[in-house]
């Protein structure tokens, strides 16, 4: 999910967060002063902030991309190592290239591909 505080947030004694500023919320929590949510801010700190202090504003699951280019590329990777053609292939554009370690061939097409399907699945966002 999305959000915007509606409020501005000390961060701490020398850092304010700005009402208005968007945030991504990750995970909610329910704890002794009501929900609280952990939220990713536009640097990539994740702080945790009263519920009654953002506004939502997207409702969509939070997807960690990161997580996700991980999951695909190691799926990635089982797929060349099962597939001689491609195995390969792999191995042959690598080596024309000027890598020869199969390793670093079969890990660079994993995250490429990886790469590949992210960038079309954020289309549909």
């Amino acid at each position: 999910m999305k959000g915007k505080t509606n409020i501005g947030i000390e961060l701490s004694k020398t850092e304010m967060l700005a009402i208005g500023t968007e945030v991504e919320i990750l995970d909610s929590l329910n704890g002794y002063a009501g929900v609280v949510y952990r939220c990713k801010l536009p640097k990539g700190k994740q702080v945790m902030i009263n519920s009654n202090k953002v506004d939502i504003t997207d409702y969509s699951p939070y997807i960690d991309w990161e997580q996700r280019r991980y999951e695909i590329a190691k799926e990635t990777v089982t797929a060349i190592m099962s597939n001689e053609d491609f195995y390969h292939q792999v191995l042959c554009e690598g080596a024309e290239h000027g890598q020869r370690q199969i390793q670093t061939n079969i890990a660079r097409a994993a995250v490429i591909f990886a790469d590949a399907l992210i960038k079309e699945l954020k289309k549909g966002e």
